[in-house]
């Protein structure tokens, strides 16, 4: 539950075009930027496949193919807005919403990753429970990187409880995960005293 009275910028890209053309205008604005607050600039983009559509169809496992080559990605964004954050993650489709990150999921994105630190993970919550045995090795393959659970449809209170007691109970884990789920600011507030 990382804690900053200083709010995240996520830029979210959806292809490499709208990253090219926005590079200048994106570096100006980091320029205005006191450098410790770059890292609060986050870059985000979905840079490999992942869960929800079924492995064995073609045409289902094309919905699901990012609009990046990761390398590609991670070169733009590292050389030309350096201090801000990777938010790289995998695509997701509907299908199956409970679909698990499978273990060669994990794999390729910590080779993707492995040569930077200021790294989040954006993780489709309704997914993160079935996947827990694949995507801790992420928190473990680097003391730096961060979890961003993400979700935008409600949560049981039994969700809630898990990702808590999970992530925030363990001294490892606790304050390595970024919460943008729907209610979930609420459920702190009511059965944790948070607010």
């Amino acid at each position: 539950m990382t804690s900053c009275s200083c709010p995240v910028l996520k830029l979210d890209f959806k292809s490499m075009i709208a990253l090219q053309s926005s590079l200048e205008e994106v570096k100006k604005f980091l320029a205005e930027l006191a450098p410790c607050l770059r890292q609060r600039v986050w870059i985000n983009a979905d840079i490999l496949p992942g869960p929800g559509e079924d492995l064995d169809d073609e045409m289902a496992q094309k919905r699901v193919q990012p609009k990046f080559v990761a390398a590609e990605f991670l070169e733009v964004v590292t050389s030309q807005l350096p201090g801000t954050v990777l938010s790289i993650g995998w695509t997701t489709s509907l299908t199956d919403i409970h679909a698990a990150y499978s273990n060669e999921m994990v794999n390729d994105m910590i080779d993707c990753a492995k040569a930077y630190s200021q790294v989040t993970f954006p993780v489709r919550a309704s997914s993160f429970r079935k996947s827990w045995q694949s995507l801790q090795k992420l928190y473990r393959a680097n003391a730096h990187w961060t979890i961003t659970l993400w979700w935008s449809y409600e949560l049981s209170i039994e969700d809630f409880d898990w990702f808590y007691d999970t992530l925030e109970k363990d001294e490892e884990l606790r304050n390595r995960t970024y919460y943008d789920l729907y209610g979930f600011r609420q459920y702190l507030s009511e059965h944790h005293g948070s607010r």
